[in-house]
């Protein structure tokens, strides 16, 4: 427990030991007046005012902690036995939250080592099959790490230890390989064969693999000479005889890009990449080609990459010269040595596998750029460039006026689809609810949604988000929230929470939002239902409206 929530909890002590004093007092006075008639001293009064505001300000107190950990505890505690719950529920949140991070860290760690490895290089040798094969294997191992789910929180950070230790020995010996005594050289030789092949095992252990084919740290000096040696007779010796000089190996050439397989299946990176170069040249920033690209394409972000080349002509996928700025933003020369970076072996084998250059491209894309873990980035700066003008695609949404709930949703599965079906409600029960829509992402892409209010509304509605992938909370969806007529304020961002997020003040303070739903993963197709709760606010009573502004006074 942190600090604060110690303090909450000793707080919570004293304060309890305060209400059984008072208990003990109160039950004194309530014997004397039953007995006697006594009045109850001034005193409790004075006190039973002083705890309540104690209380009030300890359960706003753990209220605030449990919001800041997205805990819901329902209708706020009146008793002091609630705000315990309260305080045990935040100490268990702030357990797991700390567990979640341990978890990220060693996931990071894990992926820090893999991202090592695919820097290592032969000193003699490019390309050096056995590295290939291996920084192969460690590409793959980072993808499937990248995206394993959480499950068991220690048995996971066990799993990222032990999957990457060969990784961490391999990097361990091409690193410091100068170092290895000859016990030590066979141990991990033995060790390491296990699990790499036998010449790059070798080939690291002599000091021929390094990070980025960086020359072997030279040895260090030998210790000087410092006692005294007897005078040595010296001898012309005959000169040895010059040894020849080896000429170095010319490096074996690149495999040369096939230029039709590139246009056949790679036509996604031909028309991004020239697209992207066009926007270099004129200077556009990043905020204005989202515009502009929304503007032609609204469905950009809900069309997978390779399937761009389906939509109008293949001029759709000139839109994802945004994710190649994005990517070259992260890594400066990202695309211009796409081709060039792209495995040998790969390029190579490509037709004969069943694969393609398009394929490999969007690899490239996915594990080079880090896609898998920087699309939420992505997609948050589309959003935050594009919405709420011109706006994206909407898939299903809501519109509220003062009269009925009208309910957006398309008619087909066709991403894009401009025919709408609206379903008009105007029975409470069936408005003021949950309304679920369920939708399938496909990998790297966005659906978005709306919730508007239209026209004025005498009453305002506050809305929920919330989301679920197999019934479980998530948090994959970007809320943008566009402030009320005449407000000042910009539109809001907002990245949802696992418990959801409340919009207040529909139709006063804001007038409506979109919510992007996004799928990380770039292989699986994932599954959500989006849930959107409209509740109307209640109209104050005369009662209710006396009380709040305090009771009328009588005139003398």
């Amino acid at each position: 427990m942190t600090d604060g929530r110690t303090d909450l909890r000793e707080r919570l002590a004293a304060l309890t030991e305060r209400v059984s004093g008072l208990a003990t007092r109160l039950a004194e006075a309530a014997e004397g007046a039953r007995q006697a008639g006594a009045i109850p001293p001034e005193a409790l009064a004075h006190e039973i005012v002083a705890i309540r505001r104690d209380f009030d300000d300890l359960r706003a107190r753990a209220l605030e902690a449990a919001a800041a950990l997205s805990l819901r505890p329902g209708a706020p505690p009146e008793a002091l036995a609630g705000v315990g719950d309260l305080l045990r529920a935040i100490v268990e949140a702030e357990r797991r939250k700390a567990r979640q991070g341990a978890l990220v860290e060693a996931r990071d760690r894990a992926l820090a080592v893999l991202d090592r490895v695919a820097a290592l290089a032969h000193r003699q040798t490019n390309p050096f099959a056995p590295l290939v094969e291996s920084q192969a294997r460690a590409r793959e191992l980072r993808l499937t790490l990248a995206s394993a789910p959480s499950g068991d929180v220690d048995e996971a950070i066990r799993a990222f230890a032990e999957t990457t230790r060969p990784f961490v020995e391999l990097l361990g010996v091409a690193e410091a390989h100068d170092v290895v005594d000859d016990e030590r050289w066979a141990l991990l030789h033995d060790s390491l064969v296990q699990v790499f092949p036998r010449p790059l095992v070798v080939a690291a252990l002599r000091g021929q693999i390094g990070i980025g084919g960086q020359p072997a740290r030279p040895a260090p000096p030998a210790a000087p000479v410092t006692a005294e040696r007897p005078p040595v007779e010296l001898r012309q010796a005959a000169p040895a005889p010059p040894r020849p000089v080896e000429k170095a190996r010319p490096a074996p050439p690149k495999p040369a890009i096939d230029r039709r397989e590139l246009e056949r299946t790679a036509q996604w990176w031909l028309r991004a990449s020239a697209a992207w170069r066009r926007l270099r040249d004129q200077g556009v920033s990043f905020a204005d080609a989202a515009r502009e690209e929304l503007r032609k394409y609204p469905h950009l972000l809900s069309v997978p990459i390779q399937e761009t080349t389906e939509h109008d002509g293949g001029r759709l996928a000139e839109g994802y010269a945004l994710l190649l700025d994005h990517l070259e933003r992260q890594e400066p020369g990202f695309v211009e040595a796409a081709l060039d970076r792209l495995n040998p072996d790969l390029v190579r084998g490509a037709s004969a596998e069943g694969s393609s250059l398009g394929r490999q491209l969007y690899d490239y894309a996915v594990a080079e750029g880090r896609l898998y873990r920087t699309y939420i980035d992505f997609v948050r700066e589309v959003v935050a460039s594009a919405i709420p003008d011109p706006g994206c695609w909407i898939e299903a949404g809501i519109a509220e006026s003062e009269a009925e709930t009208s309910v957006l949703t398309r008619p087909t599965a066709r991403v894009g689809d401009t025919e709408q079906a609206w379903r008009r409600l105007t029975d409470d029960k069936a408005r003021f609810t949950q309304h679920r829509f369920s939708t399938t992402v496909a990998p790297l892409t966005a659906r978005v949604f709306s919730v508007d209010a239209v026209g004025d509304l005498e009453v305002t509605r506050d809305a929920e988000v919330k989301l679920t992938e197999n019934d479980a909370p998530a948090d994959r969806a970007w809320l943008v929230v566009f402030p009320g007529a005449g407000g000042e304020q910009a539109a809001a961002l907002r990245r949802l929470r696992p418990a959801g997020i409340v919009v207040p003040e529909l139709g006063k303070e804001y007038r409506g939002l979109r919510i992007a739903v996004f799928n990380p993963d770039p292989y699986t197709t994932k599954r959500y239902e989006l849930i959107l709760g409209l509740s109307r606010k209640p109209v104050p009573t005369a009662f209710a409206r006396l009380a709040k502004s305090g009771s009328p006074r009588k005139k003398r």
